[in-house]
């Protein structure tokens, strides 16, 4: 069914972003703008389509930089890949991602074209709209962080999730763990986990 939906994100000083969605069968269209004053400097256009076991998703700002990514999904498994694009420099970060089920157990693994950055995870449904996962993020140099995560859906829309990060080093981002959201299919799971 098409549906158009409008989100406005407020923030103590006033306006922080503004989004209009169209979805359709198999495709999602959002413009999001950032700013009031300046509404072009802040515009981001993306589209999200699903062909059969093919998905696409682009990414585009005015400053003619974005990515670009698509997902095959067969059976239990699936892979991707992603890159930067750019007006001024082209082609630029490239990232592969694969996963396959086996079992209760979503197995994935996420790296550059460089190989100078990976993730890899595993995630295992443990009850009605609970998820447990474990992951290993690294980078090349040594930077790596080890993960543990439980995630459980709620009525109404709310979930809750607890993560627990054992950096090896001091200095190191938070990881995303987006990931593990219960009840994503397998192909918008590959798409989104391309990503992050």
């Amino acid at each position: 069914m098409d549906a158009i939906t409008g989100e406005v994100e407020l923030s103590k000083s006033g306006f922080s972003k503004g989004t209009v969605k169209y979805n359709a069968k198999d495709s999602t269209t959002q413009a999001t703008v950032s700013s009031l004053s300046n509404p072009l400097d802040g515009l981001k256009l993306s589209n999200s389509t699903l062909i059969g076991q093919v998905g696409v998703k682009s990414e585009i700002t005015k400053q003619l930089k974005g990515t670009l990514s698509a997902c095959y999904v067969s059976g239990p498994g699936a892979m991707g890949v992603e890159t930067a694009i750019s007006k001024a420099g082209g082609i630029g970060a490239t990232s592969f991602a694969a996963q396959c089920k086996v079992g209760d157990v979503m197995y994935s693994a996420k790296t550059t074209m460089k190989l100078d950055a990976y993730q890899v995870a595993a995630v295992n449904g443990v009850g009605a709209g609970e998820t447990v996962g474990v992951a290993v993020d690294g980078k090349a140099g040594g930077d790596v962080k080890a993960s543990l995560a439980y995630a459980k859906k709620l009525g109404g829309g709310h979930s809750v999730k607890c993560v627990v990060v054992n950096p090896v080093k001091k200095s190191f981002d938070p990881v995303s763990y987006t990931h593990l959201r219960a009840h994503e299919t397998l192909r918008y799971l590959v798409c989104r986990l391309l990503l992050e």
